[in-house]
């Protein structure tokens, strides 16, 4: 007969006795503490956990562990300084049901090891998943097991250290004769959300959002004063900066701004077999985000101030630049003129 072996040993840092137990391999895990600094009313806190079978980690699947984790009445959803933006909690649900349950769904929280980890990334690429896709996956995974163990579900997160692929840089932006191309096979319908997509730099549910009430006025220039977008679910959320932005418009940009028909799924479904059938469009990674691209590309190449683009765009700025660029509509006019002559182009070459 084998000789019993206790579920934890205890043992004294400092002035506070600590206590280990075994995992699922029958190796001691980290040490926790009992918060008591004797060693009886140590041996008692642990046969309570015991008792409440807390004193182990839980034999949970990732599949039992993950089932409610991105639901938006979740720990995980609603106790956040920073509120989730409803296309990152969506992208977590699908990285979650496309790709790490299938792989790990069944296995226990306690037996996933850094040896699966890379198998299972090496698959991914095999599948042919995009860095950027599998960094994402892995950013989905992490979440979960880094909440595990800070839930006490398991002593280590496996995660921890794991680094990303790098990304390639391979993003493009449309150029001036691609985004006239794009408006003329468009639907009509589409052809001012395109337009004003490419002279705003607006991301899509920005510009979904937008309406005429956000139109302002600073002296003789006008302005959309961009607070909130508007999701594929059709709710307003915060930008993603969580701040407001100033975007100059022309006079002639103002009438493209209306209530929209159509939802973004009709955007993508429509427009993505387009921008498909330009040159080379996979490895230059072309897609409706390029619009947004060709304006911060555009007004660069077109002489104007670079941090004008950056600051209409919502790009985060560091150092001197973040101190000095509280830009008003007024000083933006050059956008304006900028804008005023683009818009004429692509209204002409349209027409032809």
């Amino acid at each position: 007969m084998g000789r019993y072996r206790k579920p934890f040993t205890l043992y004294k840092r400092g002035n506070y006795w600590y206590y280990k137990t075994y995992d699922s391999d029958g190796y001691r895990t980290s040490g926790k503490t009992t918060g008591q600094t004797r060693k009886k009313l140590a041996e008692e806190y642990c046969l309570e956990l015991l008792k409440i079978n807390q004193l182990g980690f839980a034999r949970l699947t990732l599949a039992d562990y993950s089932e409610h984790f991105f639901d938006d009445d979740s720990p995980f959803v609603t106790d956040r300084v920073h509120p989730l933006a409803y296309s990152s909690l969506r992208q977590h649900r699908q990285y979650l049901r496309l790709h790490i349950l299938p792989a790990f769904g069944s296995k226990k929280l306690q037996e996933i090891s850094f040896s699966d980890l890379k198998n299972f990334r090496q698959k991914l690429l095999k599948d042919g998943l995009k860095a950027n896709t599998i960094n994402g996956i892995f950013q989905t995974f992490n979440a979960i097991m880094k909440f595990a163990f800070l839930d006490n579900k398991i002593n280590k997160n496996p995660l921890q250290g794991f680094g990303s692929l790098p990304r390639p840089n391979n993003r493009d932006s449309f150029r001036r004769e691609e985004v006239v191309f794009l408006c003329q096979q468009a639907p009509e319908e589409l052809r001012p959300f395109l337009i004003l997509l490419a002279l705003t730099g607006m991301r899509l549910s920005e510009c979904y959002g937008v309406t005429q009430a956000d139109i302002k006025e600073d002296g003789d220039i006008a302005y959309i004063e961009l607070s909130r977008q508007l999701t594929e679910i059709g709710t307003y959320t915060p930008l993603k900066n969580k701040g407001k932005r100033i975007i100059p418009i022309a006079q002639e940009l103002i009438p493209l701004i209306q209530k929209w028909t159509f939802n973004h799924a009709r955007i993508k479904h429509v427009m993505k077999p387009i921008i498909r059938s330009l040159d080379n469009w996979e490895e230059r990674g072309l897609c409706l985000h390029s619009f947004r691209h060709f304006f911060i590309t555009d007004t660069k190449a077109s002489g104007l101030n670079p941090l004008f683009a950056e600051s209409i765009a919502g790009h985060s700025l560091g150092g001197i630049e973040a101190t000095y660029t509280n830009f008003h509509a007024k000083d933006l006019q050059s956008i304006i003129e900028w804008q005023k002559d683009l818009f004429k182009e692509i209204e002409n070459l349209i027409d032809k």
